[in-house]
């Protein structure tokens, strides 16, 4: 979905949980239970939820998404798989606010409602285990992350089949894994699967693409190939761009990553502007003392010791350390290349 294609979305979305609500509310007032309004009012706000979460409007989202959560618990009671496919969904905005611990108690929660039916609740199952494995991930749990990433994919081929395009996401999440810990044939095996099933359509997958592209990317940097590198990022940034418009934390991962690169070829000036816009975005979708800011103060920190600006890199690198004294991270500076924001959200 583009940027324009949003903003259309958001106002056809509104006026649907308009009439949603209208629909649903007699029923909510009487204590009705399973009634179709609602069903359909949980469908439009999940769908705005996603928008949001998308754009990085996460306040929105999760505002959106506790009020429906807490009336449906009241309707449906706290085991419904309804219930289940919003907690999974707050879930998601926590865990890309790197909210983990929030994350994951929502998450346990939601596989518990599945687990009580898993015959009708596979691919919902599928989902859950796939946020949580990328959760894993950003814990620094590759082993736990691992098997969680196979089995939602295991699951989701038997429920799509091999070649189907909704598997990308899958192949993609475990690719990133790899390529993170450096078996990287295994990461190029998964992108170019997940690219041959999308060959045939792109149409809303264009997402998938841009990961698919921005793991092979980062493959071909391990492998000293820069130019092939930067062509894979420049490609992967034109899509998210495309996808989820220009303000977006996957769009600052690739403005840091083609920053890198330059960095490494001793572009200094062309990759200044890049980690000053990426820097932005972080920013505003996290906040200033967020852990991923660190990342691209780092970054700028190191491209201006390059430069001879010692003063203003010690300035950076003293923030950078009381961002991660209170994250809990140890103090470090020194530049970094980021896959780790290319996990495509599943949601239910």
């Amino acid at each position: 979905m583009t940027q324009g294609r949003y903003a259309e979305a958001e106002i056809a979305l509104r006026s649907a949980l308009d009439k949603a609500e209208t629909s649903a509310q007699p029923t909510r007032l009487a204590g009705a239970l399973n009634d179709q309004g609602h069903r359909d009012l949980i469908t439009s706000v999940n769908k705005l939820v996603a928008v949001y979460s998308d754009q990085a409007r996460y306040g929105e989202a999760e505002s959106l998404a506790r009020r429906e959560l807490a009336v449906s618990e009241q309707l449906f009671g706290t085991k419904h798989s309804l219930v289940a496919g919003i907690l999974n969904n707050l879930a998601e905005m926590y865990r890309m606010q790197h909210l983990y611990e929030r994350a994951e108690t929502l998450y346990r929660r939601a596989l518990a409602i599945y687990d009580e039916d898993p015959a009708s609740n596979q691919p919902a199952i599928a989902t859950t285990l796939n946020n949580l494995g990328l959760l894993r991930q950003s814990q620094g749990q590759p082993t736990a992350a691992e098997k969680l990433l196979r089995k939602a994919l295991g699951i989701w081929e038997n429920v799509q089949g091999l070649d189907h395009p909704s598997l990308a996401p899958y192949l993609n999440n475990l690719a990133a894994l790899y390529a993170l810990l450096g078996r990287y044939m295994e990461a190029e095996t998964l992108c170019q699967h997940a690219l041959n099933n999308l060959t045939a359509t792109e149409n809303g997958y264009r997402a998938d693409v841009a990961a698919s592209l921005q793991i092979l990317a980062y493959v071909r940097y391990q492998h000293h190939q820069l130019s092939e590198a930067e062509g894979l990022y420049v490609r992967a940034l034109g899509a998210w761009q495309e996808t989820l418009g220009p303000h977006h934390p996957y769009v600052s991962s690739m403005l840091n990553n083609i920053g890198f690169i330059y960095c490494d070829q001793e572009r200094f000036v062309e990759a200044e502007p890049l980690f000053r816009r990426a820097l932005e975005i972080q920013q505003n979708a996290f906040g200033p003392a967020s852990p991923a800011v660190a990342k691209i103060l780092s970054n700028q920190a190191f491209l201006l010791r390059r430069t001879h600006r010692k003063s203003e890199a010690k300035k950076l690198e003293a923030r950078i350390r009381s961002i991660l004294a209170k994250a809990g991270h140890e103090n470090h500076t020194g530049y970094s290349i980021d896959i780790a924001t290319l996990s495509h959200t599943q949601r239910k």
